[in-house]
């Protein structure tokens, strides 16, 4: 007769309870934990220092992305054309056409941040940019982050950033996702070929969904806007009404009066 043999492992103490338990051959590993009070606490200790870990590390990796995205939205606003960085409510000369539109602008601002956006409509030479510049400036002032131009500027600064030191395209777009405040001036102007409307539904889209205000300026009615978007064109113009207050600017072109 046979006699099976059964290996023996090694053994260990517990040092919270002194209690004998198997130890893994080759290394000091428990092979079944010990279930005891002051066991448990280590494990959970442990568990609870595994977490914290992990939570420092997303933690910085959050912050290394915003840090970036921070240069790119200081970068951008930096290279807003200077006539626009001079805008101001100060300089805007306020004619009886543009007090609607001069109060709603002053609303915005004065909201420190909330509520809607704004879509000011009308022809050229009212005013529309300067007071769309001025509630960005504005913006900046407060310490807050605010990229303001054409769609045609703003998507080729997106263009430029492509093959930097930013990573991913998403890491290019994300201040335009995510700064406080976003000015598309003269919108529908633009050339629409299918990555411009990829991009700038996916802009407009997101910041409606997220609540993240938006200003508007255009002159070339909404009914082309749509034609010119022909995929999204009824959705854009739809989410501009949810996001902003409309106001129409009516009045003679400021740029064709006689110079003084």
């Amino acid at each position: 007769m046979t006699t099976k043999c059964v290996p023996v492992l090694p053994s260990i103490l517990c040092k919270h309870c002194g209690a004998v338990r198997a130890r893994l051959p080759f290394c000091d590993h428990i092979a079944e934990p010990c279930s005891c009070s002051g066991a448990q606490a280590e494990r959970e200790a442990n568990l609870v220092a595994e977490r914290e870990a992990s939570e420092r590390v997303l933690a910085a990796q959050v912050r290394e992305r915003e840090d970036k995205q921070l240069v790119l939205i200081r970068k951008y606003s930096l290279e807003m054309p200077e006539k626009l960085r001079s805008c101001n409510f100060d300089n805007f000369e306020r004619q009886p056409h543009t007090e609607q539109a001069f109060a709603a602008a002053r609303r915005l601002v004065d909201r420190n941040g909330t509520g809607p956006g704004l879509m000011l409509m009308g022809d050229v030479g009212v005013g529309k940019t300067h007071l769309a510049a001025a509630i960005a400036n504005a913006e900046i002032a407060a310490g807050r982050s605010a990229l303001c131009g054409t769609v045609t500027d703003l998507l080729s600064r997106i263009r430029a950033s492509f093959g930097s030191d930013v990573e991913t395209e998403e890491q290019v777009i994300r201040p335009f996702l995510d700064c406080s405040l976003l000015v598309f001036d003269d919108l529908g102007k633009e050339k629409v070929s299918e990555w411009v409307e990829e991009k700038v539904f996916r802009i407009i889209n997101y910041r409606c969904t997220h609540g993240r205000r938006m200003v508007f300026t255009i002159n070339v009615g909404l009914e082309l806007i749509q034609m010119r978007y022909a995929f999204n064109g009824k959705a854009i113009v739809s989410r501009l009404f949810e996001m902003t207050d409309a106001v129409n600017v009516k009045g003679p072109d400021y740029r064709r009066r006689p110079r003084r």
